[in-house]
């Protein structure tokens, strides 16, 4: 929470002690350092040709630094439902050592990230879920545009355990998410302009054995066996 000021020459040298350890230009990869940069002509610090070694993740044009990776390892608390998740929120830019943001009205690269959610999922009155959670988008290196949109789950809710893997077309709004639980149940759901395709999507199967299908009587995606129960979506 200190400030301290470091001068440099005109090659960004400089020999600084802060907290009773010296510091110079060589040490600024070891150091956990914010740097926020002024010149006495008013200009911005060229902060790439000042630190010419700089890790490349660290790097996004000329106009500072910008986090690879954020962390997050707690809880997180809806008040108004009790629910709570405990556990570790991690997002990564995976393209922070090309993106150029020194002009943040004209940014030419779609950011490439990826979040993973690990953890207990708390709710009132409804047994805990351990929920993994991956989502990372694609971005095309000849547009820099996003091209696709892929996300994973895996949960285990009582004595269920689901896995979910999908994928999903930006431009085209087309996707599939396929669901498989521990007890052998399996469905492909197909998504064809931004809504599911119920034509298109598989039945459900158990052990190779058709034993339901998705339903949308009611306007909400369910699952609806033969046997003519109900069952809402994992």
């Amino acid at each position: 929470g200190t400030t301290y000021t470091v001068t440099t020459d005109n090659y960004g040298h400089f020999h600084k002690e802060i907290e009773d350890v010296e510091y110079d230009h060589n040490d600024v990869l070891n150091a956990d350092i914010t740097y926020k940069g002024t010149c006495s002509n008013g200009g911005v610090p060229d902060l790439d040709n000042l630190y010419t070694e700089v890790q490349t993740d660290h790097k996004i044009g000329n106009s500072g630094y910008l986090p690879s990776l954020i962390t997050f390892d707690g809880s997180i608390e809806n008040l108004s439902t009790g629910s709570e998740l405990l556990g570790d929120i991690k997002v990564e830019l995976l393209n922070a050592g090309t993106m150029n943001l020194s002009d943040l009205d004209h940014v030419e690269e779609d950011p490439h990230v990826k979040v993973t959610v690990s953890g207990t999922l708390k709710r009132p009155q409804i047994d805990d879920t351990i929920l993994n959670l991956t989502y990372e988008n694609s971005v095309d290196t000849e547009t820099k545009k996003t091209t696709e949109h892929t996300i994973r789950v895996a949960y285990v809710y009582g004595t269920t355990s689901v896995n979910m893997n999908g994928t999903f077309d930006e431009n085209l709004e087309n996707g599939t998410l396929e669901i498989a639980s521990g007890t052998g149940l399996e469905i492909t759901i197909k998504v064809e302009d931004g809504d599911i395709d119920y034509e298109k999507t598989s039945p459900l199967t158990k052990d190779g054995r058709v034993v339901g299908y998705l339903d949308d009587e009611t306007d909400v995606p369910r699952i609806k066996y033969i046997d003519g129960s109900f069952e809402s979506l994992p």
